[in-house]
């Protein structure tokens, strides 16, 4: 239970007089930091294991459509480069397509975690400085988005392996 100490500080900033609950006795009193945190741990674990069953879903329905439509890439547009006059003889569309979705689910579940790893930490930095909750925000955005070019970058320049490499075969 680290800093707790964000925590305290709401909490008794928000605190109400004991006299409050003796006039409203249906009121719950507030609860204590440890507690508070213990409950905003098991939330964020609940987002977390929501997200990871909505991926896995997600994901086992794209990667059925991917390897059929890629399929029908291969078998369309592909076949009709592969038995020009000037033959290249690989599925250079249906490669490409893969890589893609390949990339865009590695996107999607890294941008998942890293939004449900720095939603926690946003609430709790808001507790006690909404500026500093969107400085955590904004930086858990920062890296999911240098993540993403990232990979734009890494499928970009494996494409562009895969096809000098069989450009050069042939």
């Amino acid at each position: 239970m680290e800093n707790l100490e964000g925590v305290e500080s709401c909490i008794k900033k928000y605190e109400k007089p004991e006299s409050y609950y003796e006039t409203n006795p249906d009121e719950k009193r507030q609860e204590d930091a440890v507690q508070v945190m213990r409950q905003l741990n098991l939330v964020g674990e609940k987002i977390t294991e929501g997200a990871k069953s909505f991926l896995y879903k997600e994901y086992l329905y794209l990667a059925i459509w991917s390897a059929t439509f890629a399929l029908v890439l291969g078998c369309t547009v592909d076949s009709l480069e592969m038995n020009n006059a000037v033959p290249t003889n690989f599925p250079y569309t249906a490669t490409s397509y893969l890589l893609g979705s390949i990339t865009s689910i590695v996107a999607g579940y890294i941008g998942m975690r890293i939004a449900v790893y720095t939603n926690t930490r946003v609430t709790f930095k808001c507790a006690s400085d909404v500026h500093a909750g969107f400085i955590t925000a904004f930086r858990g955005g920062q890296v999911l988005g240098f993540v993403l070019v990232g990979l734009a970058l890494l499928n970009l320049m494996i494409i562009v392996l895969i096809f000098k490499a069989a450009w050069y075969d042939h």
